[in-house]
């Protein structure tokens, strides 16, 4: 059986998608033969490399990489493939009648970008503030005007129909923005997707980017590349993997072509997501009555399509995955490589479990429990497929979803045991198109939080099991991917790192810079430890410091406190380490009062911090069951909603405050101004290896 892996555009291509390497370590450790496909950082490069922005200067194409287990994209012959495809490509871009690649930056951004593209692949960029700015402006210039023109020919949209309904007129927002062709402004940058007719919050607009993919700025990608390895892969299983909201447009376009192509496809949906959507009260409540398959003692939860479900996906996507796909993925490939019995004649959980035997088909998943990667779901942070709320269990029937015990022999968990899964794999990613100076590996030595206590967390309210790696694997995989991709850095993307990781990593140098979330605890109040952690690499430390105010985190159950928080920046600080603190204003237990006790605290610490992240407080959907509300966004998909703030502290004057009093004290200013445009954490690090001093970005 073949397997395609996708992760869909748009997200920052500074490094690898850690969900679809777990899951391509996971199927090839299992002997399963896979391919990646990196549709983000490809597609982005195909954008740029657009005769219709680049005017016939290409970018170098990347050759194909290869592993015994998988094939990454083939090279491109992109100015005569585009061209052949639709003339219209290369014309210049025109919004409104004005010509865009006429303007002096659109000029010159065209002129420099092989430049700068290179320049970010190099150290000396990030010692230079201005140079590094002008890059990433430059490239997110030639990126939006690349795909803010869209001009589809009439009728082309007619060989898809994925959707056995209706065509879906566009709507949505910014409805004014529609063209007389029925096109619609898109605008592409290197960490976001914007279309102003289309909201990834509608369900209805997500099936309208499915039915007309070619209305989608990537579809030439998509077209080029991905249908034509449909048509010689002829893979079975299709999984995608949708981690942002950013992403879930072009994925709902890539399943339209896939759709199309593959009629009779197996696709599956998860990731981070979607697995928060499936958690969702409403998505339940709208889905129920369909069928779910628990297929792990970790919790995944399955909404399978094929066993005669219905939703609002129903005919597009075969099996909404919610929690950690690897062991799912696995037992569905060996039972239909194991079984003549077609999967449409299971009509119920009965019936799937008795022909479904997971110690038959697959001996070795029941020494390898699976897990996924989970983390911040904030800016700048990284979440792929995320543990599920608990474990599977037929208690939750009741929430509309019935969810069916496996039959695994495995214990059901206790406090925080450890737990094995094959290490991730990225031999087959297309290392020379990351805008990195050197290949960055993300690694998760854990899901969930061991924390777990603070409120309106998502975690907290999902009940997503806490699975820790034994620190030896930990440390058995980072050699192993430190001696295959010899990476110049690595981004651990936990919740936290755990409390025992952090002392190994400390003891045990695994030579190679790293950074990542830690909490704020008493370990680091020691100076001495933290000069052994920077002796062991740490470059750089995220913190989720939250607020200023004590009595707002002892509301918020944060176990912070601010004393030992100080001593810990200074700390780090003076060990070498760098310090990235984020702070979230407008929470439930805050005021005004307490924002600008905030304000001072961190200019009183401001020394000892290098990078700020500021946002305001979303409330969960499920954490505001006290409060009155009103709706976030007009979407049926959105995970937030608004509320009445109890102190009478709402958005609008949390914004003003940001703005006029906290971004414009001087030195928070000069906090905010070091954080690289863009890539923001993922980049900061790498400024710290240059080893200058912060500098103004």
């Amino acid at each position: 059986m073949k397997v395609l892996l996708i992760h869909p555009p748009v997200s920052k291509p500074c490094e690898p998608p850690a969900g679809i390497a777990r899951l391509a370590g996971a199927l090839r450790e299992h002997g399963i033969p896979c391919t990646v496909i990196d549709a983000n950082v490809e597609g982005l490069h195909f954008l740029l490399n657009s005769p219709r922005v680049r005017a016939g200067a290409e970018i170098r194409g990347h050759n194909p990489i290869a592993s015994e287990n998988g094939i990454v994209s083939p090279d491109f012959s992109i100015s005569s493939e585009i061209r052949a495809i639709s003339p219209d490509l290369t014309e210049a871009l025109k919004v409104g009648g004005r010509d865009r690649a006429g303007s002096t930056w659109t000029k010159r951004a065209i002129r420099s970008l092989p430049r700068h593209l290179q320049s970010l692949r190099s150290w000396p960029l990030y010692g230079h503030a201005d140079r590094y700015r002008r890059a990433v402006a430059d490239i997110n210039r030639v990126l939006a005007g690349g795909s803010s023109q869209l001009t589809v020919a009439k009728g082309e949209n007619q060989v898809f129909n994925p959707i056995p309904t209706p065509p879906i007129p566009l709507k949505g927002r910014k409805s004014s923005l529609r063209r007389r062709d029925n096109s619609q402004q898109v605008t592409v940058s290197l960490a976001d997707y914007e279309d102003a007719a289309l909201s990834p919050l509608q369900s209805a607009d997500l099936l309208q980017s499915a039915a007309q993919p070619e209305k989608n700025p990537f579809y030439p990608y998509f077209r080029m590349h991905l249908m034509s390895l449909l048509k010689e892969q002829n893979p079975e299983i299709i999984g995608i993997s949708v981690n942002y909201l950013s992403q879930a447009l072009c994925a709902f376009a890539m399943i339209g072509v896939v759709r199309s192509t593959l009629p009779h496809g197996r696709i599956i949906l998860g990731g981070g997501l979607i697995t928060s959507w499936l958690r969702q009260p409403q998505w339940q409540s709208t889905c129920r009555g369909n069928m779910a398959v628990g297929v792990t003692d970790f919790g995944v939860d399955v909404l399978s399509h094929r066993s005669g479900g219905n939703d609002l996906f129903t005919g597009l996507v075969d099996d909404l995955v919610a929690g950690p796909g690897e062991e799912y993925l696995i037992s569905l490939v060996s039972k239909d490589s194991r079984e003549t019995t077609s999967r449409d004649d299971y009509k119920d959980l009965s019936d799937f479990d008795s022909g479904f035997s997971r110690k038959a088909l697959c001996p070795p998943l029941l020494a390898l429990p699976f897990h996924s990667i989970s983390a911040r779901r904030g800016q700048g942070s990284e979440s792929t497929l995320q543990e599920s709320s608990q474990g599977p269990s037929a208690d939750r029937q009741g929430a509309g979803i019935a969810i069916f015990k496996g039959t695994s022999d495995l214990p059901p968990p206790s406090g925080h045991p450890t737990f094995t899964v094959p290490c991730p794999d990225y031999r087959s990613f297309p290392w020379d198109l990351y805008l990195s100076p050197g290949a960055i590996i993300p690694y998760s030595a854990s899901t969930g939080c061991y924390w777990r206590r603070c409120r309106f967390c998502p975690e907290t309210e999902e009940k997503n099991p806490y699975r820790p790696l034994p620190v030896k694997k930990v440390l058995a995989d980072l050699e192993r991917l430190k001696n295959e991709s010899k990476p110049v850095l690595i981004h651990f993307l936990d919740n936290a790192i755990s409390p025992v990781l952090l002392p190994a990593l400390a003891e045990q140098r695994i030579g190679v810079p790293w950074y990542g979330f830690v909490r704020i605890t008493e370990d680091m109040a020691d100076p001495a430890f933290c000069r052994r952690l920077h002796a062991a690499g740490c470059v750089m430390l995220k913190l989720g410091l939250e607020s200023g105010d004590q009595g707002v985190l002892d509301i918020l159950e944060k176990g912070i406190s601010l004393q030992t928080a100080s001593l810990v920046l200074r700390n780090l600080k003076e060990a070498g380490i760098g310090t990235y603190v984020y702070l979230l204003f407008g929470t439930p237990p805050e005021d005004q009062s307490a924002a600008s006790r905030t304000r001072e605290y961190v200019v009183e610490n401001s020394r000892w911090i290098d990078f700020l992240n500021v946002a305001i407080f979303n409330m969960p959907v499920f954490g505001a069951a006290d409060l009155v509300t009103r709706p976030f966004s007009a979407g049926d998909l959105s995970l937030y909603t608004d509320f009445e703030h109890p102190r009478g502290w709402n958005r609008r004057e949390v914004r003003r405050f940001i703005a006029e009093e906290f971004r414009k004290h001087p030195a928070i200013a000069a906090i905010l101004n070091r954080v690289p445009r863009i890539f923001t954490s993922n980049h900061a690090p790498l400024q710290l290896l240059t080893g200058s001093d912060p500098v103004i970005f």
